[in-house]
């Protein structure tokens, strides 16, 4: 910065003709360290013209000839202040820039912070405008953005079962399917659950349960805890009960049942708690709602994901790395499994005989 080359003590609403170029600034009483208000500025030969402060509101732009400008500055402080109040040309000389000082300064302006690296990779060293705005261009079309939003959904775990207006759930044929083990989750309470028997008398075990009548596992025995009857394990009966509270994500988790229609107010402990999925090929195969594969991999081969609700179960999930869209034999499924979840109850099978429900994820 060069030292001020004119200095001036206007009087009220002054016109002053300015031919350098420069900063005009206004001082307070005191040291010119102190600066109160840009007023105007010129640079590379350009007229004179105001710039953001106190003064831009109240004043119009300079009137400019070919050599000179002309300004009036109104008075914004009070009187007795006036008089110790400076106003001062500043100049600037800036040292000539090679072109890779120049990319430096566009890439600190428009990226998160210049590197040594971002300089050496860019494209076009050639330091034109053109050269810029291909720059510009490229990262508009050429590289992938990285969206909070899509940030958030990778990286949280909540479930969703059916599309809404702004989200999808996950597709069992994308990487990173997420399946379980337990039958019950936090979103059945409430929900109907039957239980009937899967036995040819329609009496005895073992018995069906399901959801909304869709199947969900199968129990060889189904007892609840009998607190009036002197405590005691007593045979649930069959027909229609509701979920009590929300089931524990864990297999062996809480789980529990309430009937309204049968007096009992109170929830029923089952035996066992939240069971773990098991159903036969003679229910698998036999509902159009289901659909059931056999999944290439076995247990082990499967990453284990704490759920993201951590205080409703420490059971963990299953993650499929590999989508099933990349094994050939599954192309009927991926067509035909529902984007929008509507409908969609897969089942998974391991060599081992293990079952899995396929745990559909906010995308």
């Amino acid at each position: 910065m060069i030292p001020p080359t004119s200095a001036s003590q206007p009087a009220s609403n002054e016109t002053t003709s300015i031919h350098a170029s420069g900063t005009l600034i206004n001082t307070p009483p005191g040291d010119i360290g102190t600066i109160s208000s840009h007023i105007l500025r010129s640079y590379d030969g350009n007229d004179w013209e105001r710039v953001a402060g106190d003064y831009a509101s109240v004043m119009t732009d300079p009137s400019c000839t070919a050599t000179t400008c002309t300004a009036t500055i109104p008075t914004i402080i009070s009187e007795s202040k006036l008089a110790d109040t400076k106003f001062y040309l500043i100049t600037y000389q800036h040292m000539a820039r090679g072109a890779q000082s120049k990319m430096a300064r566009f890439l600190d302006k428009n990226t998160f912070g210049v590197t040594r690296e971002s300089i050496d990779n860019f494209s076009e060293p050639t330091d034109s405008d053109h050269d810029y705005a291909l720059w510009v261009q490229s990262q508009i079309t050429s590289i992938k953005p990285e969206l909070h939003r899509e940030f958030f959904r990778e990286n949280v775990n909540n479930r969703l079962s059916v599309a809404e207006r702004t989200n999808r759930p996950t597709h069992p044929c994308e990487n990173g399917s997420r399946w379980r083990r337990y039958s019950f989750e936090k979103f059945d309470v409430n929900e109907s659950l039957t239980v009937s028997s899967l036995h040819s008398d329609g009496t005895s075990g073992p018995y069906l349960l399901s959801v909304n009548d869709v199947p969900r596992t199968s129990v060889a025995t189904i007892r609840y805890w009998d607190d009036d009857g002197g405590g005691r394990w007593r045979p649930l009966s069959l027909g229609d009960w509701s979920i009590c509270g929300q089931p524990r994500e864990k297999r062996r988790g809480r789980f529990a049942v309430y009937s309204v229609e049968r007096g009992i107010g109170n929830c029923l402990q089952i035996e066992g708690g939240n069971p773990e999925i098991s159903l036969p090929m003679s229910v698998l195969s036999s509902d159009d709602n289901i659909f059931d594969v056999r999944l290439p991999v076995t247990l082990n081969q499967m990453t284990q994901a704490a759920p993201g609700q951590i205080e409703f179960g420490e059971e963990m999930t299953y993650i499929l790395d590999r989508g099933l869209k990349t094994h050939g034999e599954f192309d009927t499924l991926c067509s035909s499994f529902s984007q929008s979840g509507v409908g969609n109850h897969l089942f998974g099978r391991l060599n081992d005989g293990t079952q899995l429900y396929f745990d559909p994820r906010l995308v």
